[in-house]
């Protein structure tokens, strides 16, 4: 599948995707202490890698670098991020097609999300489109209106919340 960026754009995503492969390697040639120290600098490296990739319409490349994030996330700490990872790769599947697999993907993350709320972690690391919008989008691919239209209502609920959720983190 293609990508979405420009041709014009190519060289610039190109040339962010080295330079964020680079500050991953910087950090991960630094041993557990550089890990510890910097695990939000290595993970955003890991996220920019993997939506140029994703924009390239290197699907593949994207999925090994969100492979490698997510066992490195297994070692340390990435908090609400590990749900980011999640939904990344949602996006990459169903950009391919891979309906089933995006579901999971989305699932999880979801999941992931509503067990940090309960935790009292603030939901902003997930951005302002919640989850439910990317269920909703995936089961109209699919063809499950009902579906579709649970997952809008309650996307459409959610942003609904955000003014107030931001309120209350800051």
């Amino acid at each position: 599948g293609a990508g979405l960026v420009a041709p014009g754009d190519v060289e610039e995503a190109e040339a962010r995707i080295r330079e964020n492969q680079s500050e991953r390697d910087r950090i991960l040639s630094g041993g557990d202490a550089a890990l510890a120290s910097q695990p939000t600098r290595l993970l955003f490296a890991y996220v920019h890698i993997v939506r140029d990739l994703r924009e390239l319409g290197r699907f593949d490349e994207a999925l090994n670098e969100l492979s490698a994030a997510m066992a490195l996330g297994r070692r340390i700490d990435f908090g609400p991020w590990h749900a980011v990872l999640l939904n990344d790769a949602g996006e990459i599947h169903a950009r391919q097609g891979r309906f089933d697999e995006a579901r999971t993907a989305f699932t999880e993350s979801l999941r992931l999300r509503d067990r940090d709320a309960e935790r009292g972690h603030h939901e902003l690391p997930y951005g302002v489109v919640p989850l439910e919008w990317q269920l909703a989008r995936l089961a109209l691919c699919q063809g499950d209106l009902k579906e579709a239209r649970r997952y809008q209502s309650d996307a459409e609920r959610l942003l609904e919340e955000i003014p107030n959720r931001v309120r209350d983190i800051l």
